[in-house]
């Protein structure tokens, strides 16, 4: 009986490692494949890639405009927590129009902040031009 429950915890305490999590949302109805938009994030590890993956469609003057943010996680103190945050970090990119969001992607990432930012850009580009 021991033996047997602690086969069966031993998968819960292992998964999520390693993997980037990817969430997506689209909060409008507006068509974003083709669009217009100029990049409104000032962060050289998003800017350069987004820059890339959008090419023609990403140009100053256009109303959509996508923002984002690579955000690093200090830590879980919390006490009363069993098992700690394993995430380091997420990366958040955005696009607008005016302020109504149209679509949203999040990345959390243990370690490879590099990787969760190629994966929401690749995911983005998805969205915007292919």
């Amino acid at each position: 009986m021991r033996t047997s429950s602690t086969i069966l915890l031993l998968p819960l305490l292992l998964t999520g490692c390693g993997d980037t999590e990817l969430y997506s949302q689209h909060l409008t109805d507006k068509v974003l494949r083709g669009q217009c938009v100029r990049i409104d994030t000032f962060d050289p590890r998003l800017t350069k890639p987004l820059r890339t993956a959008l090419g023609d469609t990403a140009r100053p003057g256009c109303l959509l405009r996508i923002t984002g943010f690579i955000h690093h996680n200090s830590g879980c103190n919390n006490p009363q927590s069993l098992f700690p945050s394993r995430k380091d970090g997420y990366v958040r990119i955005e696009i607008a129009e005016g302020n109504i969001t149209h679509y949203r992607i999040q990345a959390n990432f243990e370690s490879d902040g590099e990787g969760a930012v190629g994966k929401a850009i690749e995911k983005l580009a998805e969205q915007m031009v292919r």
